[in-house]
């Protein structure tokens, strides 16, 4: 059997979504990898996702802090 490159399958269709959704911040296999680890569920791959997505931008966040609260200059 010939694999169809269409996305009539619900498998294609879900990984489609997802990749729509979290393409700019993953990658396709980064975002297969969610949705086994879903058993197939592209609301529970949403999830695990969106909550990786969380995780960076809160330590750039604190590194952002810490360079911030450095004065630039020493006033006398």
């Amino acid at each position: 059997m010939i694999a169809s490159s269409s996305n009539s399958d619900p498998d294609s269709r879900s990984l489609q979504v997802l990749l729509d959704a979290f393409g700019s911040r993953f990658s396709l296999d980064d975002i297969a990898s969610a949705y086994c680890q879903a058993s197939q569920n592209v609301d529970v791959a949403g999830e695990i996702l969106f909550a990786m997505t969380e995780k960076t931008p809160q330590c750039d966040q604190v590194e952002m802090k810490k360079e911030t609260s450095k004065p630039s200059q020493v006033y006398e």
